[in-house]
């Protein structure tokens, strides 16, 4: 009995000194952890400003200490990693002036000196493509305002070379026409002034070079023109003009009036004379000159024209035809002939 006794005695004191080992060993562990962790606090700090204990291993310890306690063997906790949270960089302050980097090398800018202009391209001409769309640039083309220039130059000596030409030809011709014979031209009229409204005939001219002109005063163009070249050979010929008669007749008597060809005088030399009638006494004054006069078809009865001839006849002091002067011949070409005929003029 007491052999038992004493053997249950010394296990339960040997239970006891088993329990108080592992106690202190567990306490030892728990130390050396919380060393463990306060020598590896700093680094924590830099990898993470704002370290957050973590809860499982405080109570991983707690439960440890208390199993321990109470005389129960420690239950081995799963391993909790540290979550590691992301690292937050600080925004950037758009208004603090950017830190000076102490390696970096100093910047040293240029001194500002007289800016130089650019030197001016030249501006390609663009050629459309073959294809219609457009193409690379290439050369200029030929074709400037210079050439451009020539060519109209060119173009106006080529013209006034032609009509100085023709205008020598023309003179030329008329010069070496020759009258043979005595043309059947001329006779007896009986007409108008409408200066004053006398009648007069051809013997009140007696005496008198004539150069004569049929014609009619709504005439546009020609007409006037005629009239302007006589104007002119009167004042050529100087005082010799006394001796000449220019007269004007009137191949539309039923327009040209005498108040119509008083008004008409007025645009013109005042030596010439304008003369109509009724239509026979102008038909039969055309008609001795052999002058072509026919009014125009398809027009109003107040507004026609009138198809003529285009002559001046020269006549001599006693009624007898001279000459003609056509359209073409200028007042020195007409000068000429007339001083061809009477020298003393």
């Amino acid at each position: 009995m007491r052999a038992l006794s004493t053997n249950s005695s010394a296990g339960v004191g040997s239970s006891t000194t088993t329990q108080t080992q592992t106690l202190a060993l567990a306490m030892a562990a728990v130390r050396a952890l919380l060393r463990l962790r306060a020598a590896a606090a700093p680094a924590l700090r830099l990898a993470h400003p704002n370290p957050k204990p973590s809860p499982s291993l405080t109570a991983s310890a707690r439960r440890c200490f208390c199993n321990t306690k109470n005389g129960s063997k420690p239950t081995a906790e799963p391993k909790v990693e540290p979550k590691v949270e992301p690292r937050v960089e600080p925004k950037a302050d758009p208004k603090a002036e950017p830190k000076a980097d102490p390696k970096a090398e100093p910047k040293v800018e240029p001194k500002a000196g007289p800016k130089a202009e650019p030197a001016p391209q030249a501006e390609a001409v663009s050629r459309p493509s073959a294809s219609g769309g457009g193409g690379r640039r290439g050369p200029a083309t030929p074709i400037t305002w210079l050439s451009v220039g020539l060519s109209g130059l060119v173009g106006l000596g080529v013209y006034l070379y032609y009509e100085n030409e023709k205008a020598q030809r023309l003179q030329q011709a008329v010069s070496q026409q020759k009258v043979i014979g005595k043309a059947a031209l001329g006779g007896p009229f009986t007409l108008v002034d409408a200066a004053d409204g006398r009648p007069v005939t051809d013997m009140d001219y007696r005496g008198k070079y004539l150069l004569m002109y049929f014609g009619f005063s709504r005439c546009p163009d020609i007409c006037p023109s005629e009239l302007v070249k006589m104007g002119g050979v009167l004042d050529k010929l100087g005082k010799a003009a006394d001796k000449f008669q220019p007269l004007y007749i009137s191949v539309d008597p039923q327009r040209d009036s005498l108040k119509q060809l008083k008004n008409y005088a007025r645009d013109f030399h005042p030596g010439i004379r304008y003369l109509t009638g009724t239509p026979d006494q102008c038909a039969a004054a055309a008609k001795v000159y052999r002058v072509y006069h026919s009014k125009a078809d398809d027009v109003d009865e107040d507004e026609y024209l009138v198809d003529h001839s285009i002559v001046i006849y020269f006549v001599g002091p006693d009624g007898e035809f001279i000459d003609f002067f056509t359209q073409r011949m200028t007042e020195a070409d007409i000068l000429e002939k007339i001083r061809a005929h009477a020298p003393g003029l």
